[in-house]
């Protein structure tokens, strides 16, 4: 056996994180457990399986609604994911996820500290539209359709969650167009 255990674990977080998506478990969807998947069991001293829990648990606080948690996490933990695994190729998507959360955090609670950190991944999101990445554009509209919510800018925030909802359906990004819609039927309630 050449250290297969990890490589097996990698996929129980996956196939876990997909039952718990798919609304099929039978555990709090929130937490990362059930039918595959014991985190007292199964565990590993891998970087790249601790950074594949940590996004798989923020993705299911987010996709959730739990908002308030999701943003707490994102301040708590910060870059660790990027630091963590800085050439793995969801680091675009889970440092959105943490500027979402916290955008969402902060309609949720009016903490402040959630709009500020918000702000600053949204400006690292921003540098990368601007480097030439193609893959952000729907990232960037509905983080300022977030940042226009907060700022009572009933327009310009319904007009740039319409605009990231169409970008992101036209570019294939389906789980955002979810994500975009629901967040705009949360504004708009």
């Amino acid at each position: 056996e050449v250290a297969q255990q990890d490589q097996a674990l990698l996929v129980r977080f996956l196939w876990q994180l997909m039952i718990n998506l798919s609304d099929q478990s039978k555990s709090n969807g929130t937490r990362l457990e059930g039918e595959v998947l014991d985190p007292r069991v199964h565990k590993s001293e891998n970087t790249l399986s601790h950074v594949t829990l940590y996004f798989s648990q923020a993705m299911l606080l987010l996709m959730f609604s739990d908002y308030e948690a999701a943003a707490q996490r994102a301040i708590e933990r910060g870059d660790y994911y990027s630091k963590s695994a800085p050439g793995i190729a969801t680091n675009m998507d889970e440092t959105f996820h943490r500027a979402i959360s916290l955008y969402a955090g902060a309609r949720q609670t009016k903490q402040k500290k959630f709009k500020k950190a918000a702000i600053k991944l949204q400006k690292r999101i921003i540098g990368w539209e601007k480097a030439g990445n193609p893959n952000v554009k729907h990232f960037v509209l509905v983080l300022d359709a977030e940042s226009a919510s907060l700022s009572n800018n009933v327009e310009l925030a319904k007009e740039k969650y319409q605009e990231a909802i169409a970008v992101a359906w036209k570019d294939g990004y389906l789980q955002y167009v979810a994500l975009f819609k629901e967040r705009y039927a949360d504004y708009l309630s």
